[in-house]
């Protein structure tokens, strides 16, 4: 009962404040990237004290303007890592159709790609230069989509950016207490985010790498690769011993032994969850 009671407060709090976020810019818009990241990250900090999620951060975050690349497991990844550094974040478009939240993050000025389309893509980038420019951080989970460990090649785009900004790249790895709160496969969000607001609490870890020097690497590509090895080896001393590996394996196996997830179909209800006629799903 009270778990009952502890996810239905969690969910209308952050359902007020997306909706709040939402009306203060109808109202007047943000005036700069700064300030729309700033709002971001105490947005996040005050929805990690909603929810009571303890972050371990591990490692120093250098002053911004920095490029935060990380592996990507849950929609909490951001969420965790904003109190951290403040940023804008690069995200999947399908986020921006969703009802409430695709509202928020929009006015809050978060970054929406097209990964399938070019145009889309350029579009994006040219943004995130503009903001780099103007001295504040960007975010971006170069894997693409969520997995349930095992990390996916690295997309180019942002080191790309990185370079011609000539800012500093960050390596984070992500982890979190329990596997159940990775959002992989054909899961739906709603479903998903009840049961994680049912918790008591949660604990996250943040492994933060030293920085690398964009020109330190020949190309876009080998800036990208050196990333996601670094990564993978954060990673290793990033997860909780007490997490268990989706396999079902030793809870000692390496990231590498944990098999990778079907792609996100990035719905938010589920069919049966799902209310008629309304657009709750790309």
């Amino acid at each position: 009962m009270r778990a009952l009671a502890r996810a239905s407060q969690r969910s209308a709090v952050t359902g007020f404040s997306m909706l709040a976020t939402v009306g203060r810019a109808r109202l007047g818009p943000m005036r700069s990237v700064h300030e729309r990241a700033l709002t971001l990250s105490t947005m996040c900090r005050e929805l990690c004290e909603l929810h009571q999620l303890r972050i371990i951060v591990t490692g120093d975050v250098p002053p911004g303007p920095i490029v935060v690349v990380a592996n990507h497991l849950s929609y909490l990844d951001p969420v965790v890592i904003a109190p951290a550094v403040e940023y804008l974040p690069i995200s999947k478009a399908e986020v921006a159709t969703w009802p409430i939240l695709g509202d928020a993050l929009r006015a809050l000025g978060v970054l929406f790609v097209d990964r399938d389309d070019v145009y889309s893509c350029a579009k994006v980038l040219r943004a995130a230069l503009r903001i780099l420019e103007e001295g504040t951080s960007i975010l971006n989970f170069p894997e693409g989509t969520t997995t349930e460990g095992r990390m996916l090649p690295f997309r180019r785009g942002i080191f790309g950016a990185a370079r011609i900004a000539r800012v500093p790249v960050v390596p984070v790895a992500v982890g979190y207490e329990s596997t159940e709160l990775y959002w992989t496969g054909n899961q739906t969000f709603m479903p998903h985010y009840w049961r994680t607001a049912r918790r008591t609490s949660t604990t996250a870890y943040l492994n933060f790498g030293e920085p690398m020097a964009p020109e330190s690497s020949l190309s876009a590509e080998a800036l990208a690769w050196e990333a996601s090895e670094r990564i993978r080896n954060l990673a290793q001393v990033t997860a909780s011993p007490g997490a268990t590996t989706p396999s079902g394996g030793d809870e000692n196996d390496t990231a590498d032994s944990i098999r990778i997830s079907t792609p996100r179909t990035d719905t938010v209800f589920s069919a049966s969850d799902r209310p008629v006629g309304r657009p709750w799903q790309r």
